[in-house]
């Protein structure tokens, strides 16, 4: 099917990068809040939660009182490595030759369109086996202002693999799932250490990424403080609950784990992991209107966001990443995007107003706080932030609830309703962005 857009346009081109993830903490930066003024910049661990508010009912009003924001996290000033908010885009791909080549660079072009900052392959040959390939590749890459990481399975060649990919151009390794510390396992993190020396001999600024569960938390704080990737994605959002409460308990947590330690949030919506052969228990899959309303929180917050390939047109049959069939897979992602381009409420019109408002607005970059005392949003059904001017409201509960009519929306992962009392209604299950007034503040 022929695609929706024309060739190749040049991306937002390259941005430089800085030092090691542990090289410092953020700095902290004045936080501005949507929806009012910070009253517990330095809040205890914990949700941030406020008091328990009235039970949610149709129409009901929550009695407003004052509106307090509860900082989380604090964004950054200055010079920030793209690494730390960016967007990488993962393909399926297994070769470079003939079509799959083809749909490699058919997919660079729909992650430079969606706002991406780098490719992530998973490429079968060495660039030393596939040079005119490689090189192609490369140059389209460039062109679009995508930088290009790779992952190559473990074997007896792995580093040779990788040496020849940095040589040509590669600015980045990704490791794959990484396993629990284990004394027992030391030769896993020495290969963990060859790769780090390999990416800081041949390039300027690569990065080493990786993957991990969040079912341990302890196990997860030890990949950070031990192996020290740039990258550390996991899959806690996927794995939690669908309770106002219990969302605001994993974020609160992910950045005071990583806060500490310099390290970016890497959101992600994939299915969870699986470490070293065992199965980990799945949670149960959540219907589209849910991953759409997950998706549009996960866009909104703080960090860097790594996206499947597919993701952006719905397609979440949680097709192994690495394994053959690109061009397949491509063409059913070209046969959705066909399809949903240019409609209105399409998954994929979601996914790039989303990420165009998230790099417009800064979002990527700022502070977090939580909102506790917001008109008719109990803290029960409701999990509600401010990132800079945008207030984000994701309504986990079973019935609407009313944005004041001074509520200008930016985004929603679904349709919205007036309001009979005036603004706009958000339903189950939707999450909503939204600048407010400043009498609203």
């Amino acid at each position: 099917m022929a695609e929706v857009t024309g060739d190749d346009a040049a991306g937002d081109g390259r941005r430089a990068v800085g030092d090691h993830p542990g090289a410092a903490p953020d700095d902290a930066a004045n936080m501005t809040a949507a929806a009012g003024e910070t009253t517990a910049a330095d809040a205890t661990e914990g949700t941030g939660d406020a008091s328990p508010a009235a039970p949610d009912a149709p129409d009901e009003v929550v009695p407003r009182g004052a509106i307090t924001t509860t900082m989380v996290h604090r964004g950054g000033r200055g010079h920030r490595e793209w690494w730390r908010s960016g967007v990488v885009y993962e393909l399926t791909a297994h070769d470079l030759g003939g079509a799959d080549l083809d749909a490699v660079v058919a997919g660079a072009r729909y992650a430079s369109r969606l706002g991406a900052h780098a490719l992530l392959i998973h490429p079968g040959t060495s660039p030393a086996d596939a040079p005119e390939a490689a090189a192609t590749l490369l140059r389209r890459t460039d062109r679009l202002g995508l930088r290009l990481l790779v992952s190559v399975p473990d074997g007896q060649d792995r580093l040779a693999v990788l040496r020849h990919w940095l040589e040509v151009g590669a600015e980045g390794v990704d490791v794959g799932v990484v396993p629990a510390p284990d004394p027992r396992a030391a030769g896993r993190v020495e290969d963990l250490g060859a790769v780090q020396a390999l990416i800081a001999a041949e390039t300027e600024d690569g990065i080493l990424a990786a993957a991990t569960s969040a079912e341990d938390p302890d196990a997860l704080l030890a990949r950070l403080q031990e192996v020290w990737p740039h990258h550390l994605r996991d899959d806690r959002l996927v794995r939690t609950p669908w309770s106002a409460p219990a969302l605001r308990r994993t974020i609160t947590e992910a950045y005071a784990q990583r806060d500490p330690l310099g390290a970016p949030m890497v959101w992600a919506l994939h299915d969870p992991v699986h470490a070293d052969g065992q199965a980990v228990p799945e949670p149960a899959p959540l219907p589209e209107h849910r991953i759409r309303a997950l998706t549009l929180l996960a866009l909104a917050l703080p960090g860097a966001v790594h996206l499947r390939q597919g993701e952006q047109v719905g397609l979440t049959d949680g097709a192994a990443s690495a394994g053959p069939g690109a061009a397949d897979r491509a063409d059913k992602v070209r046969g959705r995007v066909a399809e949903q381009a240019g409609r209105p409420g399409s998954t994929y019109e979601m996914f790039r107003l989303a990420l165009r408002l998230r790099s417009e607005l800064g979002l990527s970059t700022g502070p977090l706080g939580w909102v506790s005392g917001l008109h008719q949003a109990a803290a029960e059904t409701t999990v509600a932030f401010v990132n800079r001017q945008v207030l984000v409201l994701l309504n986990t509960g079973e019935h609407t609830v009313h944005l004041p009519p001074t509520a200008e929306v930016l985004h929603a992962s679904t349709a919205l309703l007036p309001a009979p009392s005036g603004g706009v209604a958000v339903p189950p299950s939707a999450c909503v962005w939204a600048q407010l007034d400043q009498r609203e503040r």
